[in-house]
């Protein structure tokens, strides 16, 4: 049962006490962990931290007090393993350099520092790279997992998880790719079928590469692809140009706008002998890529 003193006391490991009901003693003994939550009764986990605390070496208490709470923080280490200072910072200084525990974020032992065992790091490097797997296998065309959902799944904070993503990188277990994260070995590949659908698709852009036609069938997978690679430009939901063609657009306008001064959407489409529905949406996109500026109904360069 949870007894209730009268008034709080403080104690510390080693403490005895004595439980007595009016004048009869039932029990006493002395304190393991002045930290301890409440148990399940008879856990074998709990029953071994235990009694690493009360026999064990300061480094084997450092060891089990982190395993509590991966990843600890120093302070809060320090306090449930009930040691000094001075003996936890330099016993956690000596397991880092040896690799018994790691310092997120590679700060320096003390105040602020959270520390993974071995083994804890381990099992989160090993978590990680089964949640990175299983999205490659679900998504195999796209980049990465987005940052936001790996860090959900791991379950971490915001700050631990910008610490831990380094680390994981330099454990070999991912990199990170602009706003996703991916196994390092992993490499978007199309498939025979999928190969055959990009020819296709390019050669249909190439027909009329100022005037793509906009109801080529393709997977929206395989073309975001496209664009990341740099095979494509999609200016918007309908219109992709090939790059090749993009780029002689771009070449182009900033020409006319050096010789002229601005160019309107108007002389877009006479310059390319398009229609207004792809000049305005190239134009829209060269002011969001910071290409050009829009200064009334004309376009200037930024």
């Amino acid at each position: 049962a949870q007894l209730k003193l009268e008034s709080p006391i403080a104690i510390t490991k080693g403490d005895y006490f004595v439980i007595r009901s009016n004048l009869t003693t039932l029990g006493g003994g002395n304190i393991v962990d002045p930290h301890a939550h409440r148990p399940r009764r008879n856990h074998p986990a709990t029953i071994e931290r235990l009694e690493v605390i009360e026999r064990g070496t300061d480094r084997e208490v450092l060891v089990k007090t982190i395993e509590m709470s991966e990843p600890g923080e120093f302070n809060d280490v320090v306090n449930r393993a009930n040691l000094s200072l001075s003996v936890a910072e330099k016993e956690l200084s000596s397991m880092a350099a040896e690799g018994l525990v790691l310092t997120l974020g590679n700060r320096k032992v003390g105040p602020g520092a959270r520390f993974y065992t071995a083994g804890g790091w381990s099992a989160l490097a090993e978590k990680a790279h089964k949640v990175l797997s299983s999205y490659h296998e679900q998504f195999p065309l796209r980049q990465g997992t987005p940052k936001e959902e790996l860090r959900s799944r791991l379950s971490l904070s915001p700050q631990i998880f910008s610490d831990a993503l380094p680390m994981l990188s330099d454990s070999g277990v991912s990199e990170e790719h602009g706003s996703v994260v991916r196994l390092q070995s992993h490499k978007p590949t199309l498939s025979d079928e999928q190969k055959k659908s990009v020819d296709a698709y390019l050669k249909l852009l190439n027909s009329n590469p100022f005037s793509p036609p906009t109801d080529g069938s393709i997977d929206t997978e395989v073309l975001a692809l496209l664009d990341k690679e740099g095979q494509v430009v999609k200016v918007s939901e309908t219109v992709v140009f090939s790059a090749t063609a993009y780029w002689k657009m771009v070449d182009r306008i900033s020409s006319h706008i050096r010789e002229h001064g601005d160019i309107t959407v108007a002389d877009v489409r006479d310059l390319f002998g398009t229609s207004r529905k792809y000049s305005l949406a190239l134009m829209d996109y060269l002011d969001h890529q910071r290409v050009t500026r829009r200064v009334g109904d004309s376009r200037v360069l930024r």
